[in-house]
């Protein structure tokens, strides 16, 4: 009878063991499921809203497409000084921009409502809105406190320079800003400013501080009144009247800036009918402050502009800036007797929207055109000893890289 029980108690034992193995097995494989199918879906919803960001950023930029045709039909009531039929209403609806100005312009329709986006399709789902993308909010500002170009090293931007019809008798250019990767602290030239000898790039750099010394820049002021010739690029008139200038400004921790210790473009002119006049470049102050803490320009400098020859009350402006031993982003101010004027940089505010997911742009739009730049631009050294036949080229005897 005892070992009858005994037998009996061992059987059940063995069977609790098994359950607990298949239960835990059980929860196991429910775990591996369940975090399994948790990891599918969570890449399927990340996979979705990358497609939903990337279709609310298209539809943005679809914003910025629709605001460039509007900005395009205003310049054109400008240069007509706003008389064709629309006009005037158009030149309202830019001194007063709003989230709907795009959409009233294009479609007359004064409303909030979004402009939904429509996809070009064949078939009978011709301009379907399935997608479900808008833009929301596009606002144009035509006008901006100054304008922000890049200049390569070695290169050279082209600035069209327009007030708006408002007066400006100084230009503010103001460059280099630091960079995520610059050392901590802004590093001169520590060569005087003499002469017109330009240093070789070691001398300009200190070892390790290439990012973070500023480039020499070359502006150069080009403008015309109501009629010109190519004569009048020449030199100035009798009144200091002139049609271009040309200085070369260079970074020091002494020298002209900005709130009334600034220079003239007439100053230094590099012309060879100024040869009665200094040529050396401008010494330009740039604060370290700036460039450290503010994240703002390090080298700034006022540039009082002359009166163009044969104005006629009207003045067409360019500025060419180019830098020399880095590149940098230069930044492009009007002013008038000390008060700031505001230029001509349009930017367009773009909110696009893909079911419940916004992106927003911002960027700025540059009026280009055929502007007369250098018959040819080099960024290395130019032989020019060389020899050209029917049959072949003849390089010469010099050598581009080792040059007199």
């Amino acid at each position: 009878m005892i070992n009858t029980m005994s037998k009996h108690k061992r059987y059940t034992e063995r069977g609790a063991v098994s359950i607990f193995v298949v239960v835990f097995c059980a929860l196991f494989v429910t775990i591996i499921t369940v975090s399994f199918v948790s990891l599918m879906i969570r890449g399927q919803q990340q996979a979705t809203n990358a497609d939903l960001s990337n279709s609310a950023y298209d539809a943005a930029l679809a914003g910025v497409e629709d605001a460039k045709r509007v900005l395009l039909k205003y310049r054109q009531c400008a240069s007509n000084n706003f008389t064709p039929a629309g006009c005037a209403q158009l030149k309202l609806i830019f001194q007063d921009p709003r989230c709907n100005m795009v959409r009233r312009v294009l479609t007359t329709i004064n409303d909030d409502e979004e402009t939904l986006v429509k996809s070009e399709t064949e078939g009978a789902n011709s301009n379907s809105e399935q997608l479900d993308q808008a833009y929301t909010c596009v606002e144009v500002d035509y006008t901006s406190d100054e304008k922000v170009v890049k200049v390569a090293d070695g290169g050279s931007t082209l600035v069209p320079i327009d007030a708006n019809g408002e007066p400006y008798d100084t230009v503010n250019i103001s460059w280099f800003m630091k960079k995520p990767d610059s050392p901590a602290g802004l590093t001169l030239p520590n060569i005087a400013v003499t002469g017109r000898t330009l240093p070789t790039p070691d001398q300009w750099h200190t070892a390790g501080a290439t990012s973070a010394t500023p480039p020499i820049v070359r502006a150069q002021w080009i403008q015309h009144g109501a009629t010109f010739s190519s004569a009048d690029f020449d030199e100035d008139d009798a009144s200091g009247n002139s049609n271009t200038n040309t200085v070369f400004l260079y970074p020091g921790n002494s020298g002209n800036g900005t709130g009334g210790s600034g220079t003239s473009f007439s100053l230094n002119d590099e012309r060879t009918a100024a040869s009665t006049q200094a040529k050396q470049p401008i010494a330009v102050y740039c604060n370290p402050l700036n460039y450290l803490n503010n994240g703002g320009y390090a080298c700034s400098v006022d540039l009082r502009i002359p009166d163009p020859k044969n104005s006629g009350g009207s003045r067409t402006s360019y500025l060419n800036l180019g830098a020399f031993y880095n590149s940098t982003q230069v930044s492009v101010k009007l002013l008038n007797a000390g008060a700031p004027v505001e230029i001509v940089a349009p930017t367009i505010d773009s909110t696009g929207r893909a079911n419940d997911l916004f992106r927003r742009v911002k960027v700025g739009i540059s009026f280009t055109g055929d502007y007369p730049k250098a018959n040819f631009d080099i960024g290395g050294n130019l032989c020019k000893d060389f020899a050209v036949t029917p049959d072949r080229f003849i390089s010469g005897t010099c050598d581009p890289n080792t040059p007199n």
